[in-house]
């Protein structure tokens, strides 16, 4: 992670979990994109928040016109983790495109929705 991402992202989970903020852990995935990283092995690398639900391996996103059909959750240490809730930092591998730091990240239910969702944010950049 870029300088100070990673205490960043260290904090936010801290404070969510003395604060004990509450949310919807259910339903769709919502989050916002915290740092983006291309890598030689694994691609695109996203740091995300996650503000609603549970994301899990295997779950579409789509943020702008990028999409990710989620192939690995790294915790802040580097471990695989399967799943990430509420106000967690997670690192999340398996972009086609490259999402922006600050974009708003959405599950979709399946490839078809998403690309509809990627279709419709095209149209918006016109």
């Amino acid at each position: 992670m870029g300088a100070g991402v990673s205490d960043l992202m260290e904090e936010i989970h801290t404070l969510s979990k003395t604060a004990d903020l509450k949310g919807d852990k259910e339903g769709g995935v919502e989050g916002v994109i915290m740092e983006v990283e291309q890598t030689v092995g694994q691609g695109t690398i996203t740091s995300l928040l996650v503000t609603k639900g549970t994301l899990k391996q295997g779950d579409i996103l789509v943020s702008g016109t990028a999409i990710a059909k989620v192939r690995q959750l790294l915790d802040e240490d580097g471990r695989s983790i399967p799943s990430v809730s509420l106000s967690q930092p997670v690192q999340v591998t398996g972009w086609k495109g490259t999402p922006s730091p600050g974009h708003v990240v959405i599950s979709a239910k399946n490839e078809n929705e998403a690309n509809k969702l990627i279709a419709l944010e095209k149209l918006k950049e016109k």
